[in-house]
């Protein structure tokens, strides 16, 4: 199938698993995921001495080790915006998408975590379960506006003025998901429902996005306390909020989802000890975090290690093809970049059948020139290029008569900057690429993208 991308122009070949396997990434991109407040310590040893360990063995090979650890990038406005979920998203997937290596990093323990209501609503789902003339829904509409300049209208969350508005947490969160329990509000994921906390979020769409690959870019650290943690331990919930029997279910329901998917795969490390020696910090508490150290070290290490041998077996020869990575990286970047150029290709249907019956046609002599000259490109994609043949009479013209010869060019695509010459001749490599395979002509066709590299 690689080979299949790189000879021709074609959407099809490029799925999410190509995109992963090439070329070899340089980065292992990390999203450390948990709520807060009961994962400090397990953070900072992260970041303190994991990290720095693990940058040093990587800069020898040009790789990258990078955490995404959220408690630096949840900023005060991502709440006031309603963003915190979609920030934490818009990072995960970078990570899913971009790591050669682990990209997800689970340090789920007894918390359950901070359940936002969503910035948008579908205006569907909402009026479905608001009654509108109803007034003890009155301060939900006063918070949720319709937006019908959103396609479909979606019903939008008003920013917050101030971080501590009793109004906005007391009545109106409490009130949201109430009405909207288990309410699907992500359109790309239709898994994620209103009143799951974000942690959750973030480990099912891990899931979903890993699920092809055995989950081999995840790892869980799972701390459970033993005997559990009473309110009295901890009246401020910092290290576990499942005291409501609601949020316990949810928190189960998790744990287990996590448990059935990673465990087999041997994704999890386990530990366990009391509360009471994590509050006071003491022998056994030491003993836990020397040993949570050491192992998060190695699964890491080892991560980063067949990073290393991929990335170098990539650049030596192209995972035994022969060709090195350096030049596959020009193949796969004009091939995608041809993709991207076709996915939003409309219209000029007689420029290209114009175009396409130019390279089939059979001659001896002179080819085809198409000069645009100064002119409009309508949005409709109707083509108005005018086509003319080389025949005029001059130096000139008679000079691109030779260059332009049967045995090189047989076409030229000329126009103004911005006038689509590039996605045009994009759409005519995969229209080429086709009508070959159609013809059962075997040839490759070539396609480079001047500028568009370092090397090109």
């Amino acid at each position: 199938m690689f080979r299949d991308f790189i000879s021709g122009v074609s959407i099809y070949y490029d799925g999410l698993n190509l995109r992963q396997k090439y070329p070899a990434k340089s980065s292992m991109l990390v999203f450390v995921s948990s709520t807060f407040t009961d994962t400090h310590s397990e953070r900072n040893v992260l970041l303190e001495k994991i990290l720095p360990a693990l940058q040093d063995k990587g800069k020898a090979s040009g790789v990258k080790t990078v955490f995404i650890d959220m408690r630096y990038g949840v900023r005060d406005e991502n709440t006031l915006d309603h963003m915190t979920w979609l920030a934490c998203k818009s990072e995960l997937l970078k990570c899913l998408n971009e790591s050669g290596s682990l990209a997800f990093l689970s340090l789920q323990s007894d918390k359950y975590g901070y359940r936002p209501i969503p910035k948008f609503i579908d205006q569907e789902l909402f009026e479905s379960r608001v009654n509108l003339t109803n007034t003890d829904n009155q301060v939900v509409l006063e918070w949720y506006k319709l937006d019908m300049n959103s396609i479909p209208p979606v019903y939008t969350l008003k920013n917050l003025i101030q971080m501590n508005d009793n109004t906005f947490w007391s009545a109106l969160v409490p009130k949201v998901l109430n009405l909207f329990e288990d309410a699907a509000f992500d359109r790309e994921s239709p898994e994620l429902r209103i009143g799951r906390s974000v942690t959750e979020y973030e480990a099912l769409t891990a899931l979903s996005f890993s699920k092809d690959s055995s989950y081999s870019n995840m790892h869980w650290f799972h701390r459970h306390f033993e005997g559990g943690v009473s309110f009295e331990d901890d009246p401020n919930q910092f290290l576990d909020d499942a005291h409501d029997p609601l949020v316990k279910v949810k928190l189960q329901q998790l744990l287990d989802t996590m448990s059935l998917a990673l465990a087999p795969k041997e994704r999890v490390s386990r530990y366990q000890l009391p509360v009471i020696s994590f509050t006071h910090k003491d022998d056994q508490w030491k003993e836990y975090i020397t040993r949570w150290e050491e192992r998060c070290y190695t699964v890491l290490d080892q991560q980063l290690t067949e990073l290393i041998e991929n990335k170098q077996s990539w650049d030596r020869d192209g995972y035994g093809s022969g060709v090195t990575g350096s030049i596959l990286n020009e193949f796969i970047h004009h091939a995608r970049w041809a993709n991207i150029k076709c996915s939003t290709f409309h219209g000029r249907e007689r420029l290209l059948n114009v175009c396409l019956s130019r390279v089939y046609e059979k001659t001896s002599s002179s080819c085809a020139l198409l000069p645009g000259g100064p002119r409009k490109v309508p949005d409709s994609g109707e083509d108005n290029v005018e086509e003319q043949a080389d025949d005029a009479e001059g130096d000139e013209r008679k000079r691109n008569r030779r260059v332009l010869s049967s045995s090189s060019v047989c076409l030229a695509i000329i126009g103004v900057s911005g006038s689509g010459k590039t996605a045009l001749m994009a759409k005519l490599a995969e229209k080429i690429t086709a009508e070959d395979k159609n013809r059962a002509i075997s040839r490759p066709v070539i396609f480079r993208f001047c500028g568009t590299t370092s090397d090109s």
